[in-house]
């Protein structure tokens, strides 16, 4: 194996073992949140989760790549200002996801048939406004081969969210007003950590203005926009009519038990966000190179590797699975006293 292999593999490896503990915390979060919650609040907080989802692939634009695309073609000393001008966007981006979500609270409630779902939204809508402008912070430092530091800041930035959500729900008996509430305090300090981190690879470097303009970042991202918007009302089309036609409290047992399989994501997401600027490197404007296509089917087959196997465990042992992380402590113990 080549050493450009080899140092992507440990790049992509650290981004995997940032995704794979925000994966843990947001289990966690679940498995605590669902136990302290009657299924009532627990169905609110969980539509919250899903609306902000659901409308962060519509409101980014497909902008969080735009780093890794553009970083590469640019020298050092040009990557500030490029850093610069995409998280101005996302700035008008999240002000505008805040406005929309504060405006639309009631309508939004309306369609997923759950009064309590307005003020929910009300208290959330902070959130997107802080957390739009610390997103591409991987592709940077993919970018840079810096991934292990973008690791650490996940792994920092997760517990903090967990601390700050479940810390009201456990100690103070508070209600998912008050998870929400936490997970606003948690957003602000992550968007004060990421953006000084979105520029701590370049500080030493002597800045100079690009000649990226905002026309060329709107045509790279807007056509990933339009390929993501279809798998977004493929995935959100269920939750909705679940949440619409059968509440709140079924919208909470769907949520929880059906769940995507994240492993796949993890590793299909890290692979890319390293891969994404290599090739942006490579690419000449001439199509795939020999080296491009090596580095390709190499990851392809690593990733295939790893994927497959855990795919055939988690069909055999799914029961075993759910029941551990959301029922009852006599299921637990009988699942594994045998």
């Amino acid at each position: 194996m080549s050493l450009g292999q080899t140092s992507n593999s440990k790049q992509a490896a650290w981004v995997a073992i940032g995704s794979f503990f925000s994966f843990i915390v947001s289990i966690i979060s679940s498995m605590i949140l669902s136990r302290f919650f009657d299924k009532g609040d627990y169905g609110t907080y969980k539509q919250v989760m899903y609306v902000y989802s659901t409308l962060l692939a519509v409101f980014t634009l497909g902008l969080p790549k735009a780093y890794a695309y553009f970083l590469p073609k640019y020298a050092t000393n040009y990557s500030r200002d490029i850093i610069s001008k995409v998280t101005k966007i996302f700035f008008i981006l999240g002000a505008a996801f805040s406005l929309f979500l504060l405006c639309c609270a009631g309508p939004i409630a309306s369609v997923m048939n759950n009064p309590d779902l307005r003020s929910a939204l009300i208290v959330f809508s902070p959130t997107p406004f802080l957390l739009l402008p610390t997103m591409g912070l991987d592709a940077i430092y993919a970018s840079f081969r810096k991934t292990k530091y973008l690791a650490y800041y996940t792994i920092a930035t997760r517990i903090l969210t967990i601390i700050c959500i479940v810390f009201p729900v456990v100690i103070f008996s508070g209600n998912y007003i008050c998870a929400i509430i936490g997970f606003d305090i948690a957003s602000l300090i992550t968007f004060f950590l990421a953006l000084y981190l979105k520029s701590w690879p370049v500080k030493d470097v002597e800045h100079q203005k690009s000649s990226l303009t905002y026309k060329e970042i709107f045509k790279f991202a807007l056509p990933l926009l339009y390929a993501s918007l279809w798998g977004v009302i493929i995935s959100s089309a269920t939750q909705l009519f679940i949440s619409r036609y059968f509440g709140n409290e079924t919208f909470a047992e769907f949520s929880n038990g059906f769940m995507e399989l994240p492993l796949v994501g993890m590793i299909l997401g890290s692979i890319s966000a390293v891969l994404l600027p290599v090739f942006s490197g490579m690419d000449k404007g001439n199509g795939m190179s020999n080296e491009t296509l090596v580095v390709w089917n190499s990851a392809l087959l690593k990733s295939a590797k790893l994927i497959f196997p855990m795919l055939i465990f988690s069909v055999f042992f799914a029961e075993p699975i759910m029941t551990c992380m959301y029922g009852d402590i006599c299921s637990i113990i009988n699942i594994l006293c045998h």
